[in-house]
């Protein structure tokens, strides 16, 4: 075989493997580097035959008043939907769940902050979408999440970067209420 193409085979292959770890390593980037945060949940549907054993969960977040955007921002319409967004959240007390302090169209530059996605307004309130909305778990776990949802609270254990997020799991938490 010839060297040079030898050369290009090698450089190809290895071109495959840089890249491969590159995605991994960006998929990672939030829970290498990211702020550990709770978030509490609100379950919709503990598992889908058709996608696997996983919980599909909605936050406290994912519905904010529209008087945390700034008065130039809350001209948005329907037809915004997509439309990126980006929550601060500040920490409510140590083992508490996080809360919603601001929402603008442009990323905060301090702070803790997720990027969203909008998906409508009903009234006065956003709906977001942050895509931790599903937590794959295996077939064991589900169950016990089943039961855990209908007993009590549960946190979602969430790593954040520059608006960037990974769901890493689901906590049992007792409310201060």
């Amino acid at each position: 075989m010839n060297p040079a193409f030898q050369k290009k085979i090698i450089l190809a292959g290895a071109f495959q493997i840089v890249c491969l770890i590159a995605m991994i390593a960006w998929a990672a980037l939030p829970v290498m580097i990211g702020t550990e945060v709770l978030l509490k949940t609100r379950p919709v549907d503990p598992r889908d035959l058709f996608r696997g054993n996983y919980v599909a969960l909605q936050y406290d977040i994912s519905q904010i008043p529209k008087e945390l955007m700034d008065a130039s921002e809350k001209e948005i319409s329907y037809s915004d939907r997509g439309t990126p967004v980006f929550v601060r959240l500040v920490s409510s007390g140590p083992g508490q769940p996080w809360i919603a302090d601001k929402v603008s169209l442009k990323p905060f530059d301090s702070g803790v902050f997720l990027k969203g996605k909008l998906r409508y307004f009903p009234s006065e309130a956003l709906d977001i979408e942050y895509g931790l909305e599903a937590f794959y778990c295996p077939l064991e776990k589900a169950k016990q999440l089943e039961r855990e949802f209908a007993a009590g609270n549960l946190l979602g254990k969430v790593y954040i970067s520059n608006g960037r997020s990974r769901l890493s799991d689901l906590i049992k938490w007792q409310s201060r209420e």
